[in-house]
């Protein structure tokens, strides 16, 4: 009770990323993180499978136990958004398209850490094969629709990348200019 949130962090973090982090459960059942809102009884041997990283083992942790308040714990706020992340996608994607949008909308590091708890390659997979999946790699930008401004500007780009998402042979700049005036017809 008379240690600091920071000190109670740092070894759960230590423990965690350990060999056995299974530990943690046992510090749990003998009421040393009560302070931090965990009690009772929690089954953590799924932990060890996952990479030795604070992310992998901290957003574990988070699936094993729903009721965990990433910020009692007082974890760095990037930790704490993608552990979020990481439970608000959680069932991960089973199909490819899943993680294409998955990386389009949270990014790398998220989707990596998702893949690392569902224990796949799919990330790996869709960038080695130079697919799009985010504004940045799309074959146009907002220079080539200079009459849209604003909101207008970006519901057309990501109207183009959930197309290019699906269709990746599209990706190219002709291609996605002709469907971009279909999709201003339409609108």
């Amino acid at each position: 009770e008379q240690l600091s949130r920071e000190r109670i962090t740092e070894e759960v973090t230590k423990t965690l990323c350990s060999p056995a982090p299974q530990w943690v459960g046992t510090m749990t059942d003998a009421g040393l993180l009560t302070s931090c809102g965990l009690t009772g009884p929690q089954n953590l041997t799924g932990l060890a499978a996952l990479p030795p990283t604070a992310e992998a083992r901290w957003a574990g942790f988070g699936l094993l136990v729903p009721e965990l308040d990433f910020s009692a714990f007082r974890l760095p706020a990037k930790l704490v958004k993608l552990c979020r992340m990481a439970r608000a996608h959680w069932p991960a994607p089973e199909e490819r398209l899943g993680w294409k949008r998955l990386l389009a909308a949270e990014g790398e590091e998220a989707a990596r850490l998702l893949a690392a708890l569902a224990q796949t390659d799919a990330v790996d997979k869709i960038l080695a094969s130079g697919d799009c999946v985010s504004l940045k790699t799309l074959a146009v930008s907002g220079h080539d629709f200079p009459d849209l401004r604003g909101p207008a500007l970006g519901q057309l780009l990501n109207r183009l990348l959930e197309h290019v998402l699906q269709c990746p042979a599209d990706n190219n700049r002709e291609t996605l200019l002709e469907l971009a005036k279909n999709i201003e017809t339409a609108s």
